[in-house]
C-alpha cells in the first residue's frame, strides 16, 4: 500500500513542482496571443499563484486581477496540495522503510502469482492513472465538475468570473488536460500555434482562433464564469 500511495502521491505532484510543465505550453497553447499578455507576465502569474499554494507567500497573481472568491479557492487548493505532500513524504519513509528491513532480512513479503509488491503497486499506480488519462480523454468536462464535487463539496468558487479573476485565462482547458495525461503539448513544426484550432476553458466556454485580446474578449465571451 505504502508504494502504491508513493507512486499515486508522486505523479500528482510532478506537475506541481515541475514549473517547466506550464511555461513550455504558454507558447504551445500559444496564451500570448490569445490574451495580450507577453510570456513574462504569464508566468510571473502562475508562479505567484504556486508560490502561494506550494510555499505559503502571500497569495497574487502578478499584474492579473484576482478577488476574494479566487483566492478562497486557491486555499482549497493548497489544502489539497499540502495534502499530497504529506501523503508523498509519510508513504517515501515507509517506502525505504520496508526496502531497508528487507535487505536486511528483517522482513520478506509475500509474492503474490510469483509478483513482489513493488509490482502490484506499480500496477495499481498505473491503473489509476490510465483510468484518469480516460475519463479526461473521453469526457474532461464531466470529469473536471465530478473532481470538484468530491474534492470542493458545497462550494462554488472554483467558478472564475474571468472579469476579476484573470488567473483564469492563462489556466485553459488543454492545460488540465494535458497534466491529466502528464503530456507536454507541442504544435506541429509545419503549423503555427495560432491556426483553426480552438481553445477552451474547462466545461463552459470556447472561442475559435486565430486569437483576440482581452478588450476583444470583453464583446466575444459568451459566458462569465469559467472554472479551474
Amino acid at each position: 500500500m505504502a508504494l502504491a500511495l508513493l507512486a499515486v502521491s508522486f505523479s500528482i505532484a510532478v506537475p506541481i513542482l515541475f514549473r517547466p510543465f506550464y511555461y513550455v505550453q504558454i507558447g504551445a497553447l500559444d496564451l500570448p496571443e490569445q490574451t495580450g499578455w507577453s510570456q513574462e507576465t504569464i508566468r510571473e502569474a502562475y508562479d505567484e499563484v504556486l508560490d502561494f499554494c506550494v510555499l505559503g507567500r502571500p497569495f497574487g497573481t502578478g499584474q492579473l486581477l484576482w478577488s476574494e472568491s479566487g483566492k478562497s479557492h486557491f486555499e482549497d487548493v493548497r489544502v489539497l496540495f499540502t495534502a499530497d505532500f504529506w501523503v508523498l513524504g509519510i508513504s517515501a519513509g515507509t517506502a525505504l522503510i520496508l526496502v531497508l528491513l528487507c535487505r536486511t532480512g528483517r522482513l520478506a513479503f509475500h509474492r503474490f502469482r510469483g509478483r513482489g509488491p513493488g509490482f502490484w503497486a506499480g500496477a495499481l499506480a498505473a491503473a489509476l492513472v490510465t483510468a484518469v488519462a480516460g475519463l479526461a480523454a473521453l469526457d474532461f468536462d464531466r470529469a473536471f465538475t465530478l473532481f470538484h464535487a468530491i474534492f470542493f463539496p458545497g462550494k462554488d468558487n472554483w467558478l472564475f468570473d474571468w472579469r476579476t479573476d484573470q488567473i483564469i485565462l492563462v489556466m485553459p482547458e488543454a492545460f488540465f488536460r494535458n497534466c491529466a495525461r502528464r503530456r507536454v503539448p507541442f504544435p506541429p513544426a509545419d503549423q503555427h500555434p495560432s491556426g483553426a484550432q480552438a481553445i477552451k476553458w474547462p466545461g463552459l466556454l470556447s472561442h475559435p482562433r486565430p486569437a483576440c485580446t482581452i478588450p476583444a474578449l470583453t464583446h466575444r465571451m459568451e459566458r462569465k464564469e469559467l472554472s479551474f
